[in-house]
């Protein structure tokens, strides 16, 4: 019972926390003497980070942002690519197939 009224307590703290800072997540980690933290759970999740994953810091207009490396390149890639589908005239997934069964018998 003790349990479930601190995790209760625990929630609505964070509640008004996440009110006070405009409804924003706000997670508080130590750093230690090799400068080295633990990232909060819920980031984690966040961010779908699971163990061994590699995490990327990106500074923009003076702030710091915390990505998965591996959703960032796939977003990079994408945007690479907005736009190539039209320009090769490639219309839907036929027209694919066909590009890649032209391209096996050329090489």
């Amino acid at each position: 019972m003790i349990y479930r009224n601190a995790i209760i307590i625990y929630n609505e703290v964070r509640n008004v926390r996440n009110a006070l800072i405009g409804g924003a997540l706000m997670e508080l980690a130590k750093v230690t003497s090799k400068g080295q933290i633990t990232i909060p759970a819920e980031i984690r999740k966040r961010l779908g980070v699971k163990e061994g994953d590699k995490i990327l810091f990106i500074e923009k207009a003076g702030k710091i942002e915390m990505m998965n490396s591996s959703m960032f390149a796939l977003k990079e890639a994408q945007r690479a690519f907005r736009g190539a589908a039209k320009k090769a005239g490639l219309k839907n997934e036929d027209d694919v197939t066909k590009m890649i069964k032209d391209m096996r018998r050329e090489s």
